[in-house]
């Protein structure tokens, strides 16, 4: 597809990390090959997961528009519809386009089609998004990150698994032998989590557990709470979780796809709390899937009496998480050898002589 210039490949991207995240993830892989991608999206330049993305960004201007009011969804309809129009010759620049899902993506898979420039399509999760069941019929192939339930109309498709981030050594003394409960509300925090830690950290503090609690933006605040424990700490986000949690003895958490991917992959047991908002109640089936394949449970309505004592089974666990072998190897780096290895594109001279 190339003919010798630089190859350039559009990503695009909802504004959420479980969105974002795999992009970015995806990118470095891309620029490892020396292909220079660049990431729409609607998230704000300031997010931090872009403090990680090294390509060209262009943010859209769009709200969400799955608002309940009418109003609002005719005018995210007309935010979509302005930035097709807008993208249509952009788009021209890139050689081909892949999408993560989310609504900002719309305007610039319509965009890509409009410039009829290859597609393709990256799914996180078990129920696939609206975006991928809108677009699945016109991509070259559709990667889902986890086994998928039920599948869009693509001819190809692959299970490679989501991309996860690397773990690195953490230098921190503070996460040391002690069992170590690591609380996770998301990117944007959970008021539902906040409250089980609320009332039942204490018991586990007490005994000498420590406990790392990512607030998110909307978390309570649990610092005045749990002042009088060193053995409590609390951050609104924090770059360093995936060697946070691979020291965890066991995690509280929601059920997005990077979330429960990285628990599989780091091979930590979990409490599982599915948002029960989430689109097409995806996040219980993510979460059904993990809490079968191993040391994972589903907290059910009227188990809130039971989370110190599931904790501490859980973190017993002799076995951990049996991965389907499509998804023992790296997700980002099988993505983007597909893609060129299918566009015929041409890796720079410095990679081909790397490897």
């Amino acid at each position: 597809m190339s003919s010798g210039s630089a190859v350039e490949l559009a990503l695009a991207s909802g504004p959420t990390g479980g969105h974002l995240l795999p992009a970015i993830l995806t990118a470095r892989q891309f620029q490892h090959y020396g292909i220079n991608t660049c990431l729409f999206s609607s998230a704000p330049a300031s997010h931090p997961l872009l403090n990680n993305y090294e390509g060209e960004y262009s943010r859209l201007r769009i709200k969400n528009w799955s608002a309940v009011d009418l109003l609002a969804k005719i005018q995210g309809l007309q935010e979509l519809s302005h930035h097709f129009f807008r993208l249509r010759k952009q788009i021209r620049e890139y050689d081909a386009l892949l999408a993560f899902g989310g609504y900002s993506s719309v305007p610039v898979i319509a965009s890509a089609l409009y410039a009829r420039k290859p597609i393709y399509l990256q799914e996180q999760n078990r129920i696939p998004g609206k975006t991928t069941l809108l677009f699945s019929n016109f991509a070259r192939s559709v990667f889902y990150g986890l086994p998928p339930l039920k599948r869009g109309g693509e001819q190809r498709w692959y299970l490679t698994g989501n991309p996860t981030r690397p773990v690195k050594t953490i230098s921190d003394s503070w996460f040391g032998d002690n069992h170590l409960l690591v609380v996770l509300g998301g990117s944007q925090g959970s008021l539902e989590l906040s409250e089980h830690l609320s009332k039942t950290g204490g018991e586990l503090l007490e005994e000498g557990w420590k406990i790392y609690y990512v607030a998110g933006k909307f978390g309570r605040d649990l610092r005045g709470r749990f002042e009088d424990y060193d053995n409590f700490r609390q951050v609104e986000f924090t770059n360093q979780l995936p060697e946070i949690m691979s020291c965890a003895t066991c995690v509280w958490s929601r059920a997005g796809a990077g979330t429960v991917s990285e628990l599989a992959v780091y091979n930590v047991p979990a409490l599982l709390f599915p948002f029960k908002a989430a689109a097409d109640s995806h996040q219980h089936y993510n979460a059904g899937w993990l809490a079968g394949i191993g040391p994972a449970r589903v907290i059910k309505k009227g188990e809130d009496n039971k989370l110190v004592e599931l904790t501490k089974r859980l973190s017993e666990a002799k076995s951990g998480y049996d991965l389907p072998a499509e998804m023992e190897t790296e997700a980002a780096g099988k993505i983007v050898t597909t893609m060129i290895d299918d566009l015929s594109l041409e890796k720079t001279d410095e990679v081909v002589n790397n490897e």
